[in-house]
């Protein structure tokens, strides 16, 4: 299986396919514009642009989507998830769901409560309800930081669950075997994983 930076590789690759394919549509034109204003310097005309997107890689590169700005380890933790045999009422819940984690309770809220995140994904594996979180954190950082903690306050709510399995699904050079450490450390109750390991995980309980 390959790892989330030979996907996001990939990714990049049919997002500047796609680039070309659509040189003249709008959205192109409008990222193209607003480069050019914010560098006069450049002297260049929209149509020189496109033509360097289409015979340059480099030139290409610097205006394809960015994989890493379209929810990808998200969506490709999903597939992953979707894919193993066995899970059932498989769920990706975008980040506007309604549910959440709270004291060891899955609720329903309409208003988000302050410093808690949304549930990721459920599932229903061999008749036992899952819920998790996922985060894919490449190196440390502030903004890094935030997302540890964001998986410290899923744990932190994991206590006292009762009636589903809570996961943490991270993934990405940040978690080291000590920050592992510390997570599991919150709730023993709670299962931390990799996105990559966790079928593997689901078929030997």
């Amino acid at each position: 299986m390959k790892s989330i930076e030979e996907l996001k590789a990939i990714a990049r690759e049919v997002n500047m396919r796609e680039l070309r394919e659509d040189i003249e549509a709008k959205w192109v034109t409008t990222k193209i514009s607003n480069h050019l204003e914010r560098n006069p310097h450049l002297d260049l005309t929209i149509e020189e642009i496109r033509e360097l997107i289409l015979k340059d890689d480099l030139v290409a590169s610097f205006f394809a989507k960015d994989p890493s700005k379209q929810n990808f380890t998200e969506k490709a933790i999903s597939k992953i998830i979707a894919k193993i045999d066995g899970i059932e009422n498989f769920q990706d819940l975008p980040s506007s769901t309604c549910w959440y984690l709270i004291n060891g309770k899955v609720e329903y809220l309409t208003n988000r409560p302050v410093g808690i995140k949304n549930i990721d994904y459920m599932f229903t594996f061999k008749g036992i309800d899952f819920i998790a979180t996922q985060k894919y954190t490449k190196a440390a950082g502030g903004a890094q930081d935030n997302q540890f903690n964001d998986v410290v306050s899923f744990l932190e709510n994991s206590i006292g669950l009762q009636e589903q399995i809570a996961i943490a699904i991270v993934d990405g050079d940040y978690y080291d075997q000590c920050k592992i450490n510390k997570l599991k450390q919150i709730n023993p109750e709670a299962v931390i994983i990799s996105g990559f390991e966790l079928e593997g995980w689901l078929n030997e309980r």
